[in-house]
């Protein structure tokens, strides 16, 4: 498979209708999220000028222990995925 989180994506041997069974590992001790509110096609960035300000974007960096991601008083579970969250 590739290295990216959307396809399309070869695996040698697969057909149509065949059931895969992907495992995903961490091959690092952090882990990084970012935020940034109202982010669509039409809202203003450092990069891309629209007619509003750019919106401000937030950067989080966490220590992955265990099934654990942790930022200062943070702890939160590690459930990792590959995509976007539906959330």
């Amino acid at each position: 498979m590739g290295s990216g989180e959307t396809g399309p994506s070869y695996v040698e041997g697969a057909k149509p209708s065949d059931t895969l069974t992907v495992r995903i590992e961490f091959t690092r001790d952090w882990a990084v999220s970012c935020l940034v509110p109202y982010f669509g096609s039409l809202t203003s960035s450092p990069l891309t000028a629209t007619l509003q300000n750019p919106l401000p974007e937030r950067v989080w960096k966490y220590r992955i222990e265990g099934n654990v991601a942790r930022r200062g008083d943070w702890d939160i579970p590690v459930r990792p995925f590959v995509g976007t969250s539906p959330h």
